[in-house]
């Protein structure tokens, strides 16, 4: 029985999937599985997966239809044997240090954690990655299972509440799927995953390097589909909105959404609900926003933008954003 189970959604990745399988390949600590789900791609992703599935019985690939990333992980959690001990998700572009698994797992069970979580690199060419082992650092960050799950929803701080550079263990997965066909899924999930682990512990070394595929802020696309977050971010803020301890983070992730849905949509059908709704958050929570130590820099000065009104903060951002 594998002890870890990898999941790897896939989706028109073909020139960066064999790099991610090989590196997945070349772990130090080699008892695991993968399950590799290819959601429907229209290049040579299948293809690659299969071959290496020819070549290493740990690799099982998983073909259907396209229906998104968080069906993907869904079939890769459903198809993990119970009796598995972690289990770990990865982008399909991105890239592991070949000690990534066992640095990760040794440091969680001399911790009995139940996550244990890695620094990130970002990286565009993977030439430049230093992928060498090295020795286990003690150089850790032990947070309860609240101070990690108000670390993520600050954004600012370790850990972040993207699903990757983590691994757990498989019971707090148990019965757990990500939200189909919504966008930010993992804001959804994780910091719910996070709050019912015992301990989190991060490693403060780069095991997992993710691909950046350019765009700024304001350049990225935001569909009509991604408004979604702002429904996600008010059932955290009313989850948390009484919670000292959490009340701040749970504003900061509201507040972050509302700016990001006014900053990078238009004024015009079908977004005009969405953003009279953020823009009413601003003004209820900037103030918290400004007084708030934690809050990270971009999400204060928004908020002092604000009382400019919406043209003020729009056309702020667009010149220095």
């Amino acid at each position: 029985m594998a002890e870890v189970s990898i999941i790897i959604p896939v989706y028109n990745t073909g020139a960066y999937l064999g790099e991610c399988l090989a590196s997945i390949a070349n772990q130090t600590f080699g008892n695991f599985e993968v399950f590799v789900i290819d959601d429907g791609s229209k290049d040579n992703c299948l293809a690659i997966a299969q071959e290496f599935a020819s070549k290493d019985s740990r690799f099982k690939v998983i073909h259907q239809e396209n229906r998104g990333m968080a069906s993907a992980r869904n079939v890769g959690i459903k198809m993990t044997p119970h009796e598995t001990t972690w289990i770990t998700f990865i982008d399909s572009d991105d890239i592991l240090s070949p000690d990534y698994l066992d640095h990760l797992i040794k440091t969680a069970l001399e911790n009995d954690a139940d996550i244990c979580c890695c620094d990130k690199e970002p990286f565009r060419d993977s030439s430049s990655l230093d992928l060498d082992i090295h020795p286990l650092t003690k150089n850790i960050l032990t947070l309860t299972n609240l101070e990690a799950t108000r670390n993520c929803l600050y954004q600012n701080e370790y850990p972040d509440y993207s699903v990757w550079n983590k691994i757990y263990k498989f019971k707090l997965w148990e019965g757990r799927y990500f939200p189909e066909g919504k966008f930010f899924e993992d804001l959804a999930v994780v910091p719910v995953v996070l709050s019912e682990s015992n301990k989190v512990i991060f490693l403060k070394e780069p095991l997992y390097k993710y691909r950046k595929h350019g765009t700024s802020f304001l350049a990225t696309s935001f569909v009509f589909e991604k408004t979604v977050i702002l429904d996600v971010a008010e059932k955290i803020y009313e989850k948390y909105k009484d919670d000292k301890f959490m009340q701040g983070a749970a504003t900061s992730t509201l507040a972050s959404s509302c700016f990001s849905i006014i900053l990078r949509t238009k004024d015009e059908e079908p977004f005009k609900e969405f953003r009279k709704r953020s823009w009413e958050w601003i003004r209820t929570l900037r103030w918290k926003t400004i007084r708030d130590p934690r809050t990270r820099t971009r999400n204060k000065i928004a908020a002092i933008a604000s009382y400019g009104g919406e043209k003020f903060l729009s056309a702020l951002f667009r010149r220095f954003g």
